[in-house]
Parts: structure tokens; C-alpha cells; sequence
């Protein structure tokens, strides 16, 4: 027998492990702590600048990239004992990097850091610096551009076409037990104050169940003719943390919010291949090009809210559905599956988005434990069980609702905890009793082959099945709760004429 030995020299293994570093991405894409992420394309390249001081004491860490993956540490906003004057020197917040553009050209004017530090005072403030490159060196303005009596954080920046600035930023209210408002003031051209006689304008505040006492991290984009206002809910230091996102036909407002967050990750178990991530939040959404779009963001290992190795960021596609609303990562949860690189094929990017139902499709919901038993239309589960279209959740925003393919205008929904099939009465509450956050099933189970659903104005509450009736249960990290509130979708056919009986 004759036996050949092939010796890999070290570089050409270097270069195959690059060859498929290239072609795909694992999240997250910056492993340590780097909280807080505010992502731009600027002078040619993707700037990251986040959260803290960096091992030299310098004030929000600057890294570069040039697709969206690799980053390099490149410096800090304030170097090692250059803060801004007017702060304590010790906390530093949320920080961001804009161009501002040249009135009347498609030129750049300088590039702002806007920040939040805590005043000597002890109030936390928003602060400007500007600089001639994205990277520095900057200089603050020297004083606070944003300040309220309550404290004013998360400061992002939005240049609208017709050449206003504008400041986006949080009143830190649930600091002293009062509402979170996100407001907007007009800034000068420059960007470094506001504009005399600016009114301030109230975007939205906390007033949905999953947002508990904050929204925060406002970020706006403008995605054809709607302004997309993307925030952050619930406290950072939680798996409950979670993206959510409202728009409107005008930048001042009124701004309508999805029903449910469009990136959350609240069951968590760190042994579940579907849940690497906890507690994701705080993004920036940026443009790749034509429609695709990702969104870089922070969040913790799964079993490690608080510890090391900290908030880590992860990058995942946002795609907008027929509904108008956006999708994003895998099944509106953090991907952590092989991806495309983002900017070297943003529509094979974009196409790893996916969804854990398909709208329009019928489906027979079978049990994780039986294959023959389903949900059947009076809420009970026995039997061959009955199909159901998967439709545009009902409350609007990335939701799913599951209309009775036997009986037309017939949707499930919770009532006194219980499922059961009622006529859409065009309620705002049989809109929200009857939607349903789909999500890749909870303590794992294999990757989108089992799923469940949380209530859209319950969302701390799970779909499950128990002694034969499909019900409304808080999460409980249980084996037997996994099993109960995990289901089977077996897809029956497109929704092609099913007739109402």
C-alpha cells in the first residue's frame, strides 16, 4: 500500500482560513466589551466608535473596518486626559460619529462626535466635538450641547435632505421614576448648537408593555418616503433588553410603533445552539447599498448579563416586509449561523435574514413531543389537528397571526389566558390578542425546526399546550415548559383557495 503525505505549508492554510473568513462571518464580529456601537460609513470607511475608555484611559474607543466584520482599534474620541472640561472625567456613554455635510454640496463640512457624559454636577448631559477626519483628532465644543434636569442621554444625529440637522437624544427619566421621553431638537449648520429658537419635539415614549420604564438608543433612518425611528427597551443589564422601532411620514412625527420589538432574545439557556445571545439592543442601522441594510448592535453572552466578556457586537441584515415593517436577523432574534460578509454581497446578506414562518403559507402546528397532535381551531390540542394561514401579524410590525383556514376571518387568540378562534372585529385589542412574536423555539430544541410564539402585549408569556388546551404561560427555564411551548409548523401548502365552511 502506497501512503502520500501532503504537508500544508502555514501560509497556504493562512490563506484558505482567510479565503473563508471572506465569504462568510460567524457573530459576534468584536468579542469583547463594546457597548453601545454607533456605526457609520465614513471617508471611505465603516466607523464603530462605542461605550467607555479603552486599556489607555482614552474616552470612547474608535475602531475602522472596511466590511463590517474585521475591526481595528484605531484610538479614542478623548485621549487619556483630554475629556471635556465640563465632565466628571469618569462616565462616559453612548457615543456617535456623523459627517456633517457643506450646505448646498455633496461635500463634508467636519465630522461630530456627539456623547453623553455625567456633568460635574452629577447630571448626565450630551456633548459635541468635531474634527477634520472620522478618526480625530476632535475638539469639544466646551460645554453641553443637551442638558435636562432629569439628565439627557443616547444622542444620535439625522440630516435631512432639505439641509436641517437635527439632535435625537433621551431624557433620563426612569433614572428618578419618571416617563422616558425621545426627543428631537434642530441643531445649526454646523451641528455644534442648537438652533435659536428650536422647538423640542417628543418622538415617543415608554408606552408599551415589553418597553417597561425606558426607551432609549434612538436611531433614524429614512428608508423611501418613511422615517424609521429604531430604539432600545427595557434596562441594558437584562435579557428582556430588546430593539424595537416605530415610523412615520415625517421626521417631526406622529411615529407609530411595531407591536413587537423587531430584535429581542428573552428565553435564554447556555446550552441551546439557538441561543448563544441575550439582551440585545442599542444599534445602529446602516445602509449597504440599494434595499439591504444591517444592523450592528450589542449584546451578552448567553449566561453572562454582567460578566465577561461583556456586551459584545454582532451585525445582522434588515430586510423590510410586504407590510412595511422591518425583519431582522433570523426570525427577529440574534443569527449566529454563518453568514455572507455584508459588503462584499449585500443582497447574499440580505437573503440570510429569515423568518421562522412563511406569511401566506398553511401550516399544521404539531407539538415538539406528538406528531399527532396539533392545534385544532377550538384551542385544544388532539388529534390530526387543523391548518392555519400565517398572515401579517395583526398588530402590525413583525408579528404573525394565524387565521383558520377553514373559516375566513377567524384568528386565533388569548382571551382569560386561553387560546380560542374569534372574527377579527377590527379591535386595536383582537389586534394585539391575536398577534404573536414567532420565534426559533425556546431552551433550543434544532435550529428553526421548532418554534414559539410570545405574546405581542404579553411578551414576557409564552404559547404552550397543557392538559390538551393551548394557553398563555410566563417563561418558566424548565424541560418541561421547552417541550410544552415548543411547536412543529408542518407546512400543508400555499394559501391558494382554501374555501370558508
Amino acid at each position: 500500500m502506497n501512503v502520500c503525505f501532503v504537508l500544508l505549508l502555514p501560509s497556504l492554510v493562512s490563506a484558505h482560513l482567510t479565503g473563508l473568513r471572506n465569504q462568510s462571518f460567524e457573530n459576534p464580529v468584536v468579542p469583547v466589551d463594546a457597548p453601545d456601537p454607533g456605526v457609520q460609513f465614513l471617508n471611505g470607511t465603516w466607523v464603530m466608535v462605542t461605550t467607555g475608555k479603552d486599556s489607555l484611559g482614552g474616552a470612547y474607543t474608535i475602531r475602522t473596518s472596511s466590511d463590517l466584520v474585521d475591526w481595528k482599534i484605531t484610538g479614542a474620541i478623548f485621549p487619556t486626559g483630554k475629556y471635556p472640561k465640563w465632565s466628571n472625567g469618569i462616565d462616559f456613554w453612548a457615543p456617535e460619529i456623523h459627517a456633517i455635510p457643506t450646505l448646498g454640496s455633496d461635500g463634508v463640512l467636519q465630522y461630530n462626535a456627539y456623547f453623553t457624559a455625567r456633568t460635574k454636577a452629577g447630571v448626565m448631559a450630551i456633548g459635541v466635538a468635531s474634527a477634520p477626519m472620522p478618526t480625530g483628532p476632535f475638539q469639544d465644543s466646551g460645554s453641553p450641547l443637551i442638558e435636562d434636569p432629569v439628565g439627557a442621554i443616547d444622542a444620535t444625529f439625522f440630516a435631512h435632505e432639505n439641509g436641517q440637522l437635527f439632535v435625537i437624544w433621551k431624557t433620563d427619566g426612569n433614572s428618578q421614576g419618571k416617563t422616558c421621553v425621545i426627543r428631537m431638537q434642530e441643531l445649526t449648520a454646523n451641528g455644534l448648537a442648537v438652533k435659536t429658537g428650536a422647538n423640542v419635539t417628543d418622538l415617543i415614549t415608554n408606552d408599551r408593555a415589553w418597553e417597561g420604564p425606558i426607551v432609549e438608543a434612538p436611531w433614524i433612518i429614512k428608508v423611501n418616503s418613511t422615517y424609521f425611528l429604531f430604539y432600545s427597551g427595557r434596562g441594558y443589564a437584562s435579557s428582556n433588553y430588546a430593539v424595537g422601532v416605530a415610523k412615520s411620514q415625517s421626521i417631526y412625527g406622529p411615529y407609530v410603533k411595531a407591536c413587537a420589538p423587531v430584535m429581542s432574545q428573552y428565553a435564554t439557556d447556555p446550552s441551546s445552539e439557538t441561543r448563544s445571545f441575550a439582551g440585545p439592543g442599542h444599534c445602529s442601522v446602516v445602509s449597504l447599498g440599494g434595499s439591504s441594510y444591517a444592523m450592528v448592535y450589542h449584546a451578552w453572552r448567553t449566561g453572562h448579563i454582567t460578566k465577561a466578556p461583556g456586551r459584545n457586537v454582532l451585525v445582522d441584515p434588515v430586510v423590510f416586509g410586504s407590510d412595511g415593517w422591518p425583519r431582522v436577523g433570523t426570525c427577529n432574534t440574534p443569527s449566529n449561523r454563518a453568514q455572507p460578509i455584508p459588503t462584499t454581497n449585500p443582497t447574499a446578506f440580505s437573503g440570510a435574514s429569515s423568518a421562522c414562518l412563511q406569511v401566506g403559507s398553511a401550516y399544521r402546528m404539531e407539538t415538539s413531543q406528538w406528531e399527532n397532535h396539533a392545534w385544532n381551531n377550538d384551542g385544544t390540542i388532539n388529534g390530526d389537528g387543523d391548518h392555519f394561514v400565517v398572515r401579517e401579524g395583526n398588530c402590525g410590525g413583525g408579528a404573525v397571526s394565524f387565521e383558520s383556514a377553514s373559516f375566513r376571518g377567524y384568528f386565533l387568540r388569548h382571551k382569560n389566558g386561553f387560546l380560542e378562534l374569534d372574527v377579527d372585529n377590527s379591535s386595536a385589542l383582537f389586534a394585539y390578542d391575536s398577534s404573536f412574536m414567532a420565534r426559533p423555539g425556546v431552551l433550543g430544541g434544532e435550529k428553526q425546526a421548532l418554534v414559539s410564539f410570545r405574546s405581542t402585549n404579553y411578551p414576557q408569556n409564552y404559547l404552550r399546550h397543557e392538559n390538551g388546551r393551548l394557553q398563555l404561560s410566563a417563561f418558566q427555564n424548565t424541560l418541561q415548559f421547552a417541550q410544552d411551548a415548543r411547536f412543529r409548523p408542518r407546512l400543508h401548502s400555499q394559501d391558494s383557495g382554501f374555501t370558508q365552511e
